[in-house]
């Protein structure tokens, strides 16, 4: 049996070597992977915090201003970003609240998908409902919450591996793998993995 520990590290190792892939690839200019990564923010932000994000980001509304996911029964909405910039995050704030998201959202989250700053001035914020101590996440964000949630909770995301080796002969399209892990009897790999695993 894996111990909870042994769940903590393997979700943690597997977050780094994304936020290191999104960053690598960021720095040559190739921002494809931060759209790719979306999804998959979706689905681990459902299973950590119990929300029914859904992208915003559609075929036939491409560029979302603000945001990238939203669930409207809980009033939650998301931005899912590599840039940690106290610019970047001001600028999602006037474009939430030019856009007068606010009227669907009662809160905005802004999750970078490396490491966050520590922002000591507050923000200029309007009608948002924004505490940049709360609202802002990275990978220590999720991994205290997933730790605090138990084990049940972290097995939901750490998903048996022991056919990881046979899927990665296999190409995936992220939009497809990732749907599939909504199916109760689904019993495939790790979802960290298959976001690595599709990408290579």
């Amino acid at each position: 049996m894996i111990s909870r520990q042994n769940h903590i590290n393997r979700i943690s190792s597997s977050l780094v070597q994304l936020a290191s892939l999104v960053d690598l690839h960021n720095k040559l200019d190739l921002f494809d992977i931060n759209k790719h990564a979306e999804p998959f923010y979706r689905e681990l932000l459902n299973r950590v915090y119990g929300w029914s994000l859904r992208s915003l980001n559609t075929s036939t509304n491409r560029n979302q201003p603000a945001i990238d996911l939203g669930d409207t029964s809980a009033s939650i909405s998301v931005q899912v970003t590599a840039s940690d910039r106290r610019g970047k995050v001001q600028e999602t704030l006037d474009k939430f609240h030019s856009h007068e998201l606010y009227t669907e959202y009662k809160n905005l989250k802004i999750v970078v998908i490396t490491n966050k700053s520590e922002f000591k001035k507050e923000f200029v914020t309007a009608k948002i409902n924004f505490d940049k101590e709360h609202d802002i996440l990275d990978i220590s964000d999720l991994l205290w919450e997933m730790g605090s949630g138990g084990g049940l909770l972290l097995k939901t995301i750490r998903m048996p591996c022991a056919i990881r080796r046979s899927w990665r002969r296999i190409t995936f399209k992220s939009s497809n793998c990732f749907e599939s892990w909504r199916r109760p009897t689904f019993n495939g790999p790790n979802l960290l993995d298959v976001f690595l695993f599709s990408r290579s």
